[in-house]
């Protein structure tokens, strides 16, 4: 998969894209593969990790630190626009790891990770979940476009 192309796009369309898809994290030979569940999706403004996501490639990550913890986040569109996603829920193993920090957590996303791209420990596999089958709610978060889920 070319995650520029991927990622290259508009937070919704990749959010909406990358639903039902599987996150795969492999480190030293060992992996974790959950599927992709719920995502927000930002773009435009000020808030900080809008504003962070201006400075990476489409397909990179980057945290934004959050009571000890970080948010996972990666940029998506370019073009002068501020704009990303967050994975906000998780399936794996029949356990269900919901919301930002716990995916970060759950993925032991650390500092080492920070400005990673896509493709080297982190990957996309699978096909997207049925588009009929997406529910998207508003976001709370000033920039936030929604959050969507299967």
């Amino acid at each position: 998969m070319n995650y520029g192309i991927f990622f290259g796009r508009k937070a919704e369309e990749v959010a909406i894209d990358l639903l039902g898809r599987w996150l795969v994290k492999s480190t030293h030979g060992e992996g974790i593969v959950a599927k992709i569940t719920r995502i927000g999706a930002y773009e435009g403004g000020g808030s900080a990790h809008i504003r962070r996501g201006m400075a990476y490639s489409p397909g990179t990550v980057f945290l934004m630190p959050y009571r000890k913890s970080y948010i996972f986040n990666i940029a998506t569109h370019r073009n002068g626009n501020s704009s990303c996603v967050d994975i906000r829920e998780l399936r794996f193993n029949g356990d269900i790891i919901h919301g930002c920090r716990a995916v970060a957590d759950f993925l032991d996303i650390t500092r080492d990770l920070d400005e990673m791209v896509f493709g080297e420990e982190l990957k996309i596999i699978g096909h997207p979940a049925d588009k009929s089958k997406v529910k998207r709610t508003d976001g709370s978060a000033k920039h936030c476009l929604g959050y969507f889920s299967i």
